[in-house]
């Protein structure tokens, strides 16, 4: 190691392996965010499909699109009780033949403190159904 120190050569190589590594765990990391925010993306719009249609064959379709909605996002986003924000909306009520429409936002966590936290959105529309 003296040897590489009396070397500036050895110092530049070094300089340059170190400058390499973190340019290396910076790409790794911003891979890893990417990945995050795409399987949020995925599970937010599968969540909000799932609750929409789940609400137009109950009785109750805002407090049915709650649960499943909650329900769905639960099992594969972590922290979603602190993170979501569900909207139902059926501007025209919820008889048959009116459209309902659930939304939801998701705070995806973040890896990396110098940008803000991502969020994924994602919304589904129905047709209310005569019930049986």
């Amino acid at each position: 190691m003296h040897g590489l120190l009396k070397d500036r050569h050895g110092v530049s190589e070094l300089m340059v392996t170190a400058f390499m590594l973190f340019i290396m765990f910076l790409v790794a990391g911003m891979i890893i965010q990417l990945i995050g925010v795409a399987t949020a993306q995925l599970a937010v719009n599968a969540a909000a499909f799932s609750a929409a249609r789940a609400a137009v064959k109950s009785e109750a379709p805002y407090e049915t699109a709650v649960a499943v909605a909650n329900e769905y996002g639960q099992r594969f986003l972590a922290g979603w009780d602190e993170r979501s924000e569900i909207i139902f909306s059926a501007p025209d009520g919820i008889s048959p033949g009116s459209k309902i429409t659930v939304e939801i936002t998701y705070t995806v966590p973040q890896f990396f403190t110098v940008f803000p936290p991502p969020q994924v959105r994602g919304v589904s529309s129905q047709v209310m159904e005569e019930l049986p």
